[in-house]
């Protein structure tokens, strides 16, 4: 697929919560990149699930409760990850994705593997650094 000159209808899978204030996620991708493409993101809240919009870009919220035990906080991740998976899953009957973008989440790349195989769609993983992997954990767990 040529995607040169062409309106892209993207699906974000960051691994940061939302509203966040990572300048790659909410400067660079939601301002200038949403400006000439369709931007939908699946982002952790820790609110209730929702859909909004961010900017120009719509945002489907799933709610993930913090826990003060950490392998409670493991178990809500995993599960709050199944629950990503179903919105995706829904989305992807509902949109004309053409790219998925994830940044930094080892368990939302393996999504992307699956929907770029089933939907045969473009897929970018970044990966902005190795310590990030322990802060999810330790964002999960605090209360």
């Amino acid at each position: 697929m040529n995607i040169k000159n062409k309106k892209l209808n993207i699906l974000c899978l960051p691994r940061e919560f939302f509203p966040t204030n990572r300048a790659i996620l909410a400067d660079l991708w939601n301002n200038e990149i949403a400006k000439t493409n369709n931007l939908h993101w699946v982002m952790l809240h820790g609110g209730q699930s929702t859909k909004v919009t961010w900017g120009s870009s719509r945002l489907t919220l799933v709610k993930l409760d913090k826990s003060s035990n950490s392998l409670i906080a493991k178990f809500k991740l995993l599960f709050v990850q199944i629950k990503r998976f179903s919105e995706c899953k829904k989305l992807f009957k509902e949109n004309d994705f053409n790219f998925i973008f994830v940044r930094n989440g080892v368990m939302e790349s393996l999504m992307a593997l699956y929907f770029k195989r089933k939907h045969n769609v473009k897929f970018c993983f970044h990966l902005s650094s190795m310590h990030g992997y322990h802060d999810i954990f330790k964002e999960s767990s605090s209360t």
